[in-house]
This record gives structure tokens, sequence and C-alpha cells, in this order.
């Protein structure tokens, strides 16, 4: 997802730099991390407690010629091509890499076109040694960090197409490679479910654009539009099982015969016809990013019984705890949810356990 390319409010004051009327001051913040706070919030990436994934998110912050930019994408095009037509061809192709690595750094880099010029064939270069014999302990310094980054990229997404048919999961970024390569090893059960049925995950899709994901059942493709791939791991994670929801429980339950329903997709059809009422008023809905608040994603499964399918089972596999909190709220007497709700949710709930249950087992 692209963010906007807002100019830096040097007039913008970290609560730590002036207090409140009545209370002492602290010791004054060095300028190099005041900036680095403006820079910070002006990409909009502060950091937030209660993280989906319960993760500190990545910073995804980097100053291009002063400007603070969170994706590859926001960079000029003219600035990523003059930075290709100077370096050797072969570094060329790790242009979008190191630069990605550099956003996703812990620390804010200062970066010009001559700079990204001089410093990615070193990097590049210490990443070729670093695959021969990684460094120990590892070297705390930018061009080492970012090579060591680059690195482990390589063989999280290595590991990740050890498991599941992929495209360009070279793109991903670290954080979302592990918590997703994190999910598969505690579920191999879903890992056999994908590797049998023949699903396969295309990162960057350009068929996604503008609308975050998509599932194509006639080839059994799950298709993230670009910047997904760089989203914080939570809002990641769930984005991805969502579509994967499409390409499982949803592909489990549904019928292939146009005319007749299962037993269990009727039961869950039902459910959702009563559920799906006031634009999905007592469906779950969680905080996904930007164009995907919680009130949009009721009304997109409201919408639709194939995203309601898709979204439950995101809600269960990545965020039972929610979706068992909902529940509870349904249910709690004297809340003044019709009966016929509660009982749409009790019907649901038994149908997409079912499933779970046999592609988490």
């Amino acid at each position: 997802m692209r963010h906007s390319r807002n100019r830096i409010d040097h007039s913008a004051r970290d609560p730590r730099e002036t207090p409140a009327r009545g209370e002492r001051p602290g010791p004054a913040l060095p300028p190099a991390a005041v900036r680095a706070l403006q820079l910070q919030r002006t990409a909009g990436n502060q950091a937030v407690s209660g993280l989906l994934a319960g993760h500190l998110p990545v910073q995804r912050t980097l100053a291009w010629h002063g400007k603070p930019v969170a994706t590859y994408e926001d960079l000029p095009q003219e600035d990523r091509d003059r930075i290709k037509k100077s370096i050797d061809a072969v570094y060329g192709m790790f242009v979008q890499p190191v630069i990605e690595a550099m956003i996703d750094d812990r620390r804010i880099h200062r970066v010009t076109v001559g700079l990204a010029v001089k410093e990615i064939p070193k990097i590049i270069d210490l990443l070729f040694e670093y695959e021969k014999n990684p460094p120990k302990p590892s070297p705390d310094n930018p061009r080492s960090r970012i090579a060591l980054q680059l690195l482990e990229k390589q063989q999280e997404a290595k590991k990740l197409n050890s498991k599941v048919k992929t495209s360009y999961a070279e793109t991903v970024s670290v954080p979302n490679l592990r918590e997703f390569n994190r999910f598969l090893d505690t579920n191999p059960a879903f890992v056999d479910y994908l590797t049998k049925a023949g699903i396969r995950i295309f990162f960057r899709s350009k068929s996604a654009n503008n609308i975050g994901g998509l599932y194509t059942h006639a080839d059994r493709i799950v298709h993230l539009e670009p910047g997904v791939e760089g989203e914080r791991p939570g809002i990641f994670l769930r984005l991805l099982l969502h579509e994967l929801g499409h390409a499982s429980f949803q592909r489990m339950l549904m019928t292939t015969k146009p005319d007749a329903l299962n037993q269990d997709e009727q039961a869950f059809r039902d459910a959702w016809t009563v559920l799906r009422r006031n634009n999905g008023q007592y469906l779950l809905g969680l905080d996904l990013g930007r164009g995907r608040q919680p009130d949009e994603r009721r009304k997109y499964q409201a919408g639709d019984f194939m995203e309601f399918c898709a979204e439950n089972f995101m809600h269960r596999v990545t965020a039972p705890g929610l979706l068992n909190k909902h529940l509870m709220t349904i249910n709690k007497p004297g809340n003044h949810v019709p009966q016929d709700v509660r009982d749409a949710w009790r019907d649901a709930i038994v149908i997409l356990d079912k499933y779970v249950r046999l592609l988490l087992r």
C-alpha cells in the first residue's frame, strides 16, 4: 500500500520535548533523535501497542533526499532510473531489495541518489561474502546490517518456497516472511493441504491491483497486490490468510455442483443470511489497515457469502481470542442481541471449527 509523501513538519514536536503545563521539563533530546521522531511521525509509522501479531511494528521509514518514504515505490521514478543507470548491471537487480532493507532497518537511513550508487555495490559485495562465510558475531554497522537482512530474506524466502509454491517471495519483507513461515511451521497439516490442492501464492500480483487480494479458483492462485508484502506482520498475515481462506475453508465447504448445497454449506449460508443484516451489525470486523477498517470489513462480509467464509477463517486462525471475545459479547445476558443472531453465530462456529480442525490439525 502506498503512503502519501508528506512534507516534514519542522515545527512538529514530540511530547517528550515539551512538557505539559505544570510538569517539570525533562532532559532535551539530541537533535538527531528529534529529527528521527519527526520523520517517523510524518511517515505515519509510529510504534503502537497491541499490534495484531503481538510484535513491535517495523519502523519502515527512510529519509530520501530529506523526505520520508515508506515503500520503494515512494521513491521518484527518475531517481530509481538514475541509480540503475549509474551502477554496474550486476548490481542493478539489487537496487530495490537494498532500498527496502534500509526501510526495514531499525534505524532511519538518510539516503540520496549519490549515496545509493556508492553503497549498493558495497552492500551486495558484503552479501556475497556473507553467503559464503556468515560473520560471528554479527557486526553492528549499517552496511553489515543491510547485507545480513538481505541474507536472511534469501533464507526465509527459500524456506517458504520449500513449503508452498510462490512467485516473488523474495519481495516480501523479512518480518513478514518470518511470520508466515512460523505459521506454516506450526500448522504442517495446512502446508499439506495447500500442496495437495496445488495452491500457489503470487506476491505483488497486478491482478489484485487496488483490491488487496484475490483468489482465482480456475488456476488456484492467491494474488496479493503490490504493497501488501510490506504491511506490518500482523496485517500481512491476516490479509494473506483471508485469501488462503478462499482457497481452503471456502473451497472445502462449497460444493462444485451449481444446483446443490451440502448440509454444512447450507447451515453456514443460513447463518450468514441472518448475520449479514444491517450491514453486518453483529459480525466481527478487525482493523486491517488503510481502507480496511472494522465497519468496512463487516460490510464486506455482509455483501458476499464467500467473503464471510474467508474472513471468518482468517479470524479463527489468526485472532481466536478476539473472535471468542466477540462471541461472549454476543451471548452476554441482557445485551439485547436478537436470539436469531445468537443462534446464527452458534451454528456458524460449529461449521467453522469443524473445518479448521481438519485444516490445522
